[in-house]
């Protein structure tokens, strides 16, 4: 439409919907709930929920995949057969309606959430207090865009799982900000799960399992052996039969050392040379039987250095950005695996609870200048393909996978970091903004804070510019998201205090926990490694859980003036 004057659609006016969303007849179930949930967001902006209704697009607001509108002749718009374009989308107002397409029921969904958004609604954090629902009872909208994402897989997840009762609220999340992406990466260590899905071959076949110290016991596999790698095909090839919706199949060897000695192995050259020479295999029969499908592993670890020989054109290779042998970095790795054919991914890690607990100032997921450099810097070395292992600690990170969340959908958005801080910051906390903003500055992960000490100092600060926010009365919704706030600083104080216990550690650690246990549905700190870790690693003895319920706000601001003397 260059050069074409850009018409707005009047969506709403005086509280009332003056346009349908509109279906095709024939819309999937899929695309019918988007529908759904689209009408009945749109009231809550404009007031009264938006009717849906059944056309061929070509009036009122029509929501859809492009094969669904024949009428509007956008099939020629989309092509998505490869990764990259399936969540591709049209979002065009015009002077009777707007329109918004996809090439699949991904892009409609995606197109939905990105309409949401130029409305003006935030989804900043999983939990219900962190949702930002405008009031635009006058609500138009000029738009004429088509976009498709950056990174074709967006896995944001948690390491150890979320916990059960925060899953509804972290799929809402993801709904909202567009993410994990239609892209359905599996590369994660699969070694252990491919001996669980064929027990008999491997008791029956001891050779499949790698020779460490004189005995094949190792989940290391023998990749020399021929009988163990038409294993591998086969065991790839069951699978893909087995759900044709699947995209990849991992080929992960299992985490740790113990490589096979055997000298058969010692003669394919690298441990990376192995794998490859494994992954290959596999995709050569996912050409012939299954086009279209991908093998997947990781470079990290033993197998991190690129191989010998040539990578087959069917296997994705996510670099990891840790784990890494020494001299090595994930850059020179890229380019490197490149080189060898191999299509790209990256393995990052943004919230990692064993290296920094839960902490303010520390992870890479609330560094958002890391995010914003990487991020794009990774794609231009050809990365298509994003897995962030992350944790359930949105009190240090929260901002950083928000805006880390757009920027992997756009990379112009890693450009626009201090804006997208800014809305975050106005939108969420609207007359307490500017005490707000010194709070992330003073726990943003860029102050890189070194190990699990805790400075009273910063405790202190944190108490402080958030007793400054709440005296500036800045409205009920926003007074949520500081108690969400106060109940982290305090985590971050009593794991203060458990780490720098000489005595009574065991009293710390439970003050700590039971403090976490009440406020896990806030989902500011990874509660599940608090307890796992702690009883394996620290050999702390955990209290049952006493089933105590959330804070109240009267407990919130006790614990917030209470939080005055510290450092004091």
């Amino acid at each position: 439409m260059t050069g074409a004057v850009l018409l707005a659609a009047a969506l709403c006016r005086g509280g009332s919907p003056l346009m349908p969303v509109v279906i095709a007849e024939g819309a999937s179930a899929r695309t019918r709930e988007a529908a759904r949930d689209l009408s009945v967001s749109l009231g809550r902006v404009c007031g009264r929920p938006f009717a849906v209704e059944t056309g061929d697009g070509t009036r009122g607001l029509a929501l859809g995949t492009a094969a669904d509108f024949p009428a509007l002749r956008l099939s020629g718009e989309f092509t998505a057969e490869e990764p990259m374009r399936r969540e591709q989308y049209l979002l065009r107002s015009r002077e009777n309606g707007l329109t918004a397409v996809g090439a699949t029921e991904a892009g409609v969904e995606a197109a939905a959430a990105d309409l949401l958004y130029r409305a003006g609604w935030r989804r900043f954090f999983p939990g219900p207090s962190w949702e930002v629902v405008p009031s635009k009872p006058d609500l138009s909208l000029a738009v004429d865009v088509k976009t498709a994402p950056a990174y074709a897989a967006r896995r944001i997840w948690y390491g150890l799982g979320e916990a059960e009762a925060n899953e509804k609220t972290f799929d809402a999340w993801r709904r909202r900000n567009r993410v994990p992406g239609a892209f359905d990466l599996e590369t994660g260590h699969a070694y252990e799960s491919i001996i669980e899905r064929n027990l008999a071959e491997f008791t029956a076949h001891a050779e499949y399992r790698g020779l460490y110290r004189g005995r094949r016991s190792s989940t290391k596999l023998c990749l020399s052996n021929p009988g163990l790698r038409r294993l591998l095909v086969e065991d790839a090839a069951r699978r893909f039969a087995e759900n044709p919706a699947r995209d990849s199949s991992s080929v992960e060897p299992s985490d740790g050392e113990e490589w096979c000695e055997c000298a058969a192995c010692a003669a394919m050259g690298s441990v990376s040379d192995r794998v490859v020479a494994a992954a290959n295999e596999v995709a050569a029969m996912l050409a012939e039987r299954f086009p279209g499908k991908y093998a997947a592993f990781y470079a990290y670890n033993e197998h991190a250095p690129a191989p010998a020989g040539r990578v087959a054109a069917r296997v994705i290779v996510s670099v990891a950005t840790a784990y890494l042998p020494k001299g090595l970095d994930p850059e020179s790795l890229m380019r490197a695996w490149s080189a060898r054919g191999a299509r790209l991914g990256v393995r990052e890690y943004w919230g990692i609870y064993q290296w920094h607990r839960s902490l303010p100032a520390r992870m890479r997921g609330g560094d958002l200048a890391y995010l914003a450099r990487t991020i794009p810097r990774f794609h231009a070395l050809g990365a298509r393909f994003f897995s962030a292992e992350s944790g359930e600690d949105w009190g240090a990170n929260g901002l950083g996978y928000y805006a880390a969340a757009r920027m992997l959908w756009d990379l112009d958005e890693a450009g626009r970091v201090d804006a997208i801080r800014e809305d975050f910051l106005d939108k969420a906390f609207g007359a307490a903004k500017e005490p707000m903003r010194r709070f992330y500055a003073l726990i943003d992960g860029s102050r890189g804070l070194p190990g699990r000490k805790v400075p009273a100092p910063l405790v202190a600060d944190m108490y402080a510019r958030l007793r400054e926010a709440r005296a500036l009365s800045p409205g009920a919704p926003a007074m949520l998201r500081l108690d969400d706030l106060v109940l982290y600083t305090r985590y971050a104080q009593l794991y203060g205090a458990y780490e720098d216990a000489l005595t009574g550690r065991q009293a710390a650690f439970e003050a700590m926990l039971r403090h976490a246990r009440r406020m896990k549905s806030r989902q500011m700190v990874y509660l599940r490694p608090i307890e796992e870790y702690a009883a394996v690693w620290e050999k702390r003895t955990l209290p049952a859980d006493d089933g105590a319920g959330d804070y109240t706000r009267a407990e919130v601001e006790e614990i917030l003036r209470r939080g005055a003397a510290v450092g004091s």
